[in-house]
């Protein structure tokens, strides 16, 4: 699961980076994000689901509202500088000051501009409620048969709707899917670590790979985020689990080094730090070498650099996290040094 974990991260990155080709994209943001709803239900231990609700609810609030407010701190700040300047002004820059203060308790993507990543947290932690509340009261069998029908029924109609409701409550109804196929194969014993000699074929990995593809020409661009799930929201669900499919083969045929060890273990600090990053680098162009403000939708080797800058400044980022905040970003590990925490820590 590390390695999926480690692949996962890598896509979000180059999802949100600019200057790819939007066939890229489209193809990266059909199964990215439910991969990791996908990884948060299969590390969902037993335990957390015998805990009663509210108590469960309320550790996951503990673990995930701090840094969802601890990364809203910067961006928000960097907001308040550059507001008014480049493509943050115009409709941004006539925004009363306290209009992101609004986004950050409303807790959905489009409220949550300074920082669009941060409503994952938002939509983990209502999605981990929604779907303890249905395993409890029909187990994980019939949960998954439940989240699915919810889903689908959510792919359908809430694209139709034009208000959004707090805290990503309609993207937690399909995000709550994938925690529980992750929770079933978990329970089925179904082993989507990477063996050290993986006896994964080629061919199978190709033919989940074109299957992948071919729904994402066929269904167009989609975002879970957004609420957009195509041009044929019914292949939405099906995309994205042929496209979770396969990165778990992926992952089975890679093998175990220190790059996707750290990867996977500094999640946590990746997903909400790196677009914060790509708007510096993009200040950093503009102001410092005077580049023109589209400069980084020009070619996909800018994508290229910001991922790879992003990723490189988060060492450094992961280690002060962990070390000036262990409550919320370390794991014990005391033999080996302060290591962030992973989202799939937070389930």
């Amino acid at each position: 699961m590390d390695r999926i974990k480690a692949i996962g991260i890598v896509l979000v990155v180059l999802g949100h980076a600019p200057g790819f080709d939007p066939r890229v994209t489209t193809f990266i943001y059909s199964f990215h994000m439910p991969l990791f709803f996908f990884v948060s239900g299969y590390v969902l231990s037993r335990a957390r689901l015998d805990e009663p609700w509210w108590s469960y609810v309320r550790g996951r609030a503990g673990a995930l509202l701090p840094p969802y407010v601890l990364f809203f701190v910067p961006s928000y700040a960097y907001w308040l500088l550059a507001r008014n300047q480049g493509s943050h002004a115009g409709a941004q820059g006539i925004l009363p000051w306290y209009d992101p203060l609004i986004g950050l308790l409303l807790g959905y993507g489009p409220a949550l501009y300074v920082n669009t990543a941060l409503w994952f947290f938002c939509g983990l932690l209502v999605s981990l409620a929604l779907y303890h509340a249905i395993c409890k009261r029909f187990g994980a069998g019939v949960a998954l048969l439940v989240c699915a029908l919810i889903a689908q029924a959510a792919v359908l109609v809430f694209p139709l709707r034009g208000v959004r409701l707090i805290w990503c409550m309609e993207n937690a109804c399909v995000a709550a899917f994938f925690v529980a196929l992750g929770q079933w194969c978990a329970s089925r014993h179904l082993d989507l670590k990477a063996a050290q000699h993986p006896k994964v074929s080629i061919p199978v990995l190709a033919l989940a790979l074109t299957a992948t593809v071919v729904l994402c020409l066929i269904n167009g661009r989609t975002d879970l985020n957004k609420l957009e799930f195509g041009l044929f929201p019914a292949l939405y669900l099906p995309n994205a689990v042929v496209g979770i499919v396969t990165v778990a083969l992926l992952a089975r045929l890679m093998t175990d080094n220190r790059a996707l060890a750290w990867l996977s273990a500094n999640t946590l600090i990746i997903f909400p730090s790196h677009l914060l990053m790509f708007n510096v680098f993009t200040a950093v162009g503009v102001l410092v070498f005077g580049l023109p403000l589209d400069f980084k939708a020009s070619s996909a080797w800018f994508g290229v650099i910001y991922a790879a800058a992003a990723l490189l400044l988060s060492v450094p980022l992961a280690y002060a996290l962990a070390k000036i905040l262990p409550s919320v970003f370390g794991v014990g590990r005391p033999k080996a040094g302060p290591r962030s925490a992973t989202l799939a820590d937070i389930r």
